[in-house]
């Protein structure tokens, strides 16, 4: 079974025919993780990894009479499951697509993400995969926690804090107004969305065809 690193790890290893007791011993490969040992007279495998890895070795088991049996083990000793990716999230706006993606690190791949508490950003999905995308529609300070699981069932945990900032302010009204005639009444209003109501408008540069002001209504 597999490992996890500075943890306590136990297996038996078991063997069958020729004529007890049996004595066990690692005969080739790279030899056990580094912290664990072969009791030769259980044949058991026991201590605390501490180098994380994959890892092959071959035992032999000796009976009474010398016959042997040899055969190959494979043990992954994995470091411990964390969420790699740092809180608070990139920050988003209001009305702007918004994708970030979680990383995971330890454990065992395949990862699974799922989200455990707090609230998202309306607009915002969370997917298995880790990734949140969207277009958040509203700012704030948003908490959440999620969780991720590996392929061998372990699970981290982590909450983050993600801030949507208002909508960027940007000025909605064609660039070309409609066309005026000389010595007759005109009218035209601008529009904008974005930012914080109420809005305020004023003759940033250049100048309006004489007779023609702008209210700070737009």
């Amino acid at each position: 079974k597999e490992a996890d690193l500075n943890a306590a790890y136990n297996v038996q290893l078991a063997a069958s025919g020729g004529v007890q007791p049996y004595s066990w011993q690692v005969v080739s490969g790279g030899g056990l993780p580094p912290g664990l040992y072969l009791n030769a007279r259980t044949g058991a495998v026991g201590g605390t990894p501490t180098q994380a890895g994959d890892f092959s070795f071959t035992i032999r088991v000796l009976d009474q009479l010398q016959s042997q049996a040899d055969r190959l083990f494979a043990l992954r000793v994995a470091a411990p499951l964390s969420i790699a990716t740092a809180s608070p999230l990139p920050q988003g706006r209001a009305g702007e697509a918004y994708s970030q993606t979680l990383n995971a690190a330890g454990g065992t791949p395949p990862y699974s993400w799922s989200r455990t508490g707090g609230t998202l950003p309306p607009g915002l999905a969370f997917t298995t995969g880790g990734s949140l995308n969207g277009t958040p529609e509203s700012e704030g300070v948003f908490s959440f926690t999620v969780r991720v699981t590996d392929g061998a069932r372990r699970t981290a945990d982590q909450a983050f804090q993600l801030t949507i900032s208002r909508q960027a302010l940007r000025i909605l009204t064609a660039q070309h107004l409609p066309p005026g005639d000389a010595g007759q009444p005109y009218s035209a209003s601008f529009t904008a969305d974005g930012g914080r109501p109420p809005y305020s408008w004023q003759l940033a540069a250049g100048g309006f065809p004489p007779g023609l002001t702008l209210s700070t209504e737009g």
